[in-house]
């Protein structure tokens, strides 16, 4: 694995962590200006989301943005996978299908298709 996949994965793990605390901080805020302010859970997950964003610029940075952004979609696998065993979200057969097309969709934007066959995408 190269740095920019590496930087990638890292910057989603970041999301995946911001978008579970995202949910915390909804199921706990009060919708004022201070229960905005004063939600830890929100200040956490805005602070890990911006370390993800750090992550993914330097990341992309050498890489090719077409192939290595598809890997942005993992974190809605972790997520699902999260929400199930954490929050007790339904995992149905619609859940399966959905992660197996975004795994499909993720390898078929790494390859380059062109009329001498196709290959993978270069990642530097």
């Amino acid at each position: 694995m190269n740095k920019s996949v590496l930087l990638v994965v890292i910057a989603t793990l970041f999301f995946t962590v911001a978008q579970f605390l995202y949910k915390v901080a909804a199921e706990s805020i009060v919708y004022t200006i201070t229960g905005v302010l004063f939600n830890y859970w929100l200040w956490i997950a805005i602070f890990l989301y911006g370390v993800g964003t750090f992550f993914f610029i330097y990341g992309i940075k050498n890489g090719e943005l077409s192939s290595l952004y598809p890997l942005i979609s993992t974190s809605f696998i972790w997520v699902a996978i999260i929400s199930y065993f954490v929050f007790n979200e339904a995992f149905g057969v619609n859940k399966f299908l959905g992660i197996g097309l975004i795994i499909c969709g993720a390898i078929v934007l790494n390859y380059k298709f062109n009329n001498k066959g196709c290959k993978r995408a270069k990642w530097q």
